[in-house]
């Protein structure tokens, strides 16, 4: 009783991590309660508490009260309560996308989508603001588990129902036009770079339908434009730096340390920390664990090789809890060219088998990714002299791959 009087003090007091607290603490002792109450009665109560942590912290904090909102979906799905489903799944997807929980985020989008009354993105003439709203979030997600063909695709069909006219009209009322406007442009971007996973050959007919369909380049276009540069093995062009935003600026640093510092590793680390940091300050969390990565490639290269599996290994962990897929297959990728480095041939070729296998199970199309992989094994079977492995067989696969040069720098 006292820490239920104490949550409701917390509470007025605008205290909501006390609130918190003691909530869980009236939880976790209201089992043990010796009054003979029944246990539905100690179960309805506890879904009380539940339900109005939920309501009182979900704005403060969604991602502390997910495994609250979770135990009351589990519930809801019991129940085969939709309505309830879908207001949980709403809150928790938010939840999710904030924590980069993108398996969670697929199911509860799932939940969402499956009892929608119309999931289509136009009813009746007009656009459906809830269903496009949605496939924002879809391409979100899409990106982030690797599904990049099926993220583009999804892109498309948005830009070809919206105008620059319409903004207005179908934003979220607690947004203003520029907010949405810079919503959709964000969401694009990731759809732009699962092209360039793809190394698809219509980038400009892409870059030109935004262009159309929102009024303004993608702010991010030149920096797209430069990777894939670069990955071709040409000079890749950085015009008007100061004006570019702070996401493309990341992009940049990292490019300059490859073209310039590449065998400085020392002086590489260092800028791209910086990097990092500015990853950091814009909350891009997959470029951010890009640069750890790229960090400890440099502690590996000048012989610090156990901080550096150390910092491999717990990219890998976090990568592998939200499904982040290009960063998932890039800590495999640098792993085993560590162990590569320490003799390790065998355990090494497990990783790149394993991740090879994982890209054809899930039908993903990344030519970057695959060809950085497919490279590897054949690089490591020739070193280690593996008779068993058909070599012209594999070189045959790669140079398909890359006949049209888009990955020259690459596989070079």
């Amino acid at each position: 009783l006292l820490l239920w009087r104490n949550s409701q003090f917390a509470m007025q007091t605008g205290d909501y991590d006390a609130y918190l607290k003691n909530c869980l603490g009236f939880l976790s002792l209201i089992e043990h309660i010796e009054n003979n109450i029944p246990p539905e009665d100690i179960e309805n109560n506890k879904k009380e508490v539940f339900q109005n942590i939920l309501m009182s912290l979900y704005n403060y904090s969604p991602e502390k009260i997910y495994s609250i909102e979770n135990v009351l979906l589990m519930d809801a799905i019991e129940e085969n309560d939709n309505d309830k489903i879908v207001k949980l799944s709403n809150l928790m997807l938010q939840g999710a996308l904030i924590s980069s929980n993108y398996t969670d985020a697929l199911t509860l989008l799932h939940n969402i989508l499956t009892r929608m009354q119309n999931p289509v993105l136009i009813v009746d003439g007009a656009v459906n603001t809830k269903f496009l709203l949605l496939s924002l979030v879809n391409i979100e997600i899409l990106y982030n588990i690797g599904d990049f063909a099926q993220c583009v695709d999804v892109a498309k069909d948005l830009l070809a129902v919206l105008q620059p006219e319409i903004l207005e009209k179908i934003k979220p009322a607690s947004f203003s036009t520029n907010l949405f406007a810079e919503h959709l442009f964000e969401t694009f971007r990731l759809a732009g770079f699962a092209k360039l996973f793809l190394m698809d050959n219509d980038l400009d007919d892409f870059f030109h339908a935004i262009r159309v369909s929102l009024g303004e380049e993608l702010p991010e276009k030149d920096c797209i434009i430069a990777i894939k540069d670069y990955l071709s093995g040409k000079n890749y062009a950085v015009s008007n730096i100061e004006q570019a935003s702070a996401f493309s600026k990341v992009i940049y640093l990292i490019l300059q340390e490859f073209s310039e510092h590449q065998n400085d590793y020392k002086t590489f680390a260092q800028n791209i920390y910086q990097a990092k940091l500015l990853a950091s300050d814009i909350h891009e969390l997959q470029l951010e664990l890009f640069c750890d990565l790229l960090i400890a490639y440099s502690y590996a290269n000048i012989g610090i090789k156990e901080k550096a599996e150390a910092i491999y290994k717990d990219v890998l962990e976090k990568a592998e809890k939200s499904a982040i897929f290009n960063i998932l297959t890039l800590a495999r990728y640098f792993i085993a060219r560590l162990k590569i480095s320490n003799s390790e041939i065998e355990s090494a070729l497990i990783i790149i088998n394993d991740t090879l296998a994982l890209l054809q199970k899930f039908n993903n199309h990344s030519k970057i990714i695959y060809a950085l992989f497919e490279k590897l094994f054949i690089d490591t079977v020739k070193e280690a002299g593996i008779s068993a492995v058909n070599i012209d067989s594999e070189e045959q696969k790669l140079a398909g791959l890359t006949s049209d040069g888009s990955l020259a720098k690459l596989i070079g």
